[in-house]
């Protein structure tokens, strides 16, 4: 007995340490600081009536400004996420606050990039919401709300916090942000997730204006830079163009929008070809099937071996908002496309070797025409031999006619 208690004792330790090893293994994984840029003065007006984009209300008021979203910069950090949101302007500020019914900023999550579940494949929604009902704002008005949603659009609330006044962004006019917090222990996400940022307000007369971001995926797709050919290889003194593609690990070719660095690589001459024309053949859906064209040539003095080639590229997203999610008198959906940029970085390579000798150009030429210089000169021998055939025939014919005894 005595000797199965000290086996016990004995244990403990290493029980402890078992213990403490599994919950650090089950800390949330952390995800480092990202910032999406998205398109600027992109606010959509909408009219509830029709659910058409309409143009009675100036993109330029303040009210419209404060909606459109120019950054996002977002981290997980100990099962927390954390995000803060730039808008053009202060709602605060704004001249038009009596014509605002409702004020709403949020952030939709895909939690399993399954559009088959949740809603419109939206499985939980985070939003700060102001109703106007004093015509004026107090922050003490805004609530906290979390919901998660079925696929037959059902919503359960997970979380509720009304008079919330969490909200740095509108401690002072000047202030031109909206701060996001949420305990991520409160949903239920893939490894491999997504979400969008989005802006919301309702007018008294009868029209929304909204601005959203793109599908934004966690953890982030991998970039690769692919190049046609695959093998770039240069001879001293030779150009070519190649195509220029950027690849993400979830299959999409990326729409680029702008390429710089590549001119500053000196040993190898790489200009863009038709630069204004190579950049305009981005996509709603972030993909675009055309390569962008690159002209690559090698001086004579250019060093023999292998040249990398720095690349940044700003590529754009594209999103289609779920066009039946947000819904007004359950008949009119709204459709919307979104489009965001990232800067990337990456490189191609390029071997240079030595120009062809005499003797290798005569190879390949012979390579080339070789088989069809024979074929001519063998057409062109055959004519001959016919042609003296003929000659001495007729010869034969001449000199028996000159001799008939013979």
């Amino acid at each position: 007995m005595q000797s199965v208690i000290l086996v016990l004792v004995c244990l403990i330790p290493y029980l402890l340490l078992c213990s403490i090893l599994v919950s650090i293994g089950s800390v949330y994984s952390d995800i480092p600081r990202k910032e999406i840029m998205d398109d600027l003065k992109d606010v959509k007006i909408i009219s509830l009536e029709t659910g058409e984009v309409v143009q009675n209300r100036s993109l330029n008021t303040l009210s419209t400004s404060a909606l459109d979203v120019q950054r996002v910069a977002f981290f997980e950090k100990i099962n927390q996420l954390n995000s803060t949101m730039w808008v053009g302007d202060n709602l605060l500020s704004s001249n038009d606050i009596n014509n605002i019914s409702s004020v709403a900023y949020g952030i939709l999550i895909d939690g399993d990039r399954d559009s088959s579940t949740g809603k419109e494949g939206v499985d939980y929604q985070l939003e700060l919401q102001w109703i106007n009902s004093t015509s004026s704002l107090n922050l003490q008005n805004w609530n906290k709300l979390l919901l998660e949603y079925s696929s037959l659009g059902q919503y359960k609330i997970i979380d509720l916090r009304q008079n919330y006044t969490g909200y740095p962004s509108f401690e002072g006019k000047n202030n031109n942000y909206v701060v996001f917090s949420l305990d991520m222990g409160k949903i239920s996400v893939s490894p491999a997730y997504r979400m969008m940022f989005y802006n919301l307000v309702s007018y008294n007369d009868g029209t929304i204006g909204i601005d959203l971001t793109n599908w934004i995926n966690i953890p982030d797709d991998a970039f690769t830079i692919s190049t046609s050919p695959e093998e770039i290889t240069l001879r001293k003194g030779e150009t070519k163009t190649i195509g220029l593609q950027i690849l993400s690990s979830s299959g999409k070719i990326s729409a680029i929008t702008d390429l710089s660095d590549l001119e500053n690589y000196t040993s190898l001459n790489v200009e863009l070809i038709n630069q204004n024309d190579n950049l305009t053949n981005s996509t709603i859906g972030g993909s675009t099937t055309e390569p962008i064209q690159i002209g690559i040539s090698a001086p004579e003095d250019a060093k023999i071996g292998i040249h990398t080639i720095p690349v940044t590229a700003n590529i754009s997203f594209g999103s289609n908002f779920p066009s039946n999610f947000i819904e007004f008198q359950n008949k009119y959906p709204i459709f919307i496309d979104t489009k965001g940029y990232e800067i990337k970085n990456g490189n191609f390579t390029v071997n240079v070797i030595e120009p062809l000798t005499f003797q290798e150009e005569l190879k390949n030429f012979w390579s080339a025409y070789g088989s069809m210089i024979t074929l001519i000169m063998a057409g062109f021998a055959g004519g001959l031999s016919t042609l003296f055939f003929e000659y001495i025939k007729e010869r034969k014919n001449k000199n028996k006619n000159k001799n008939p005894a013979q």
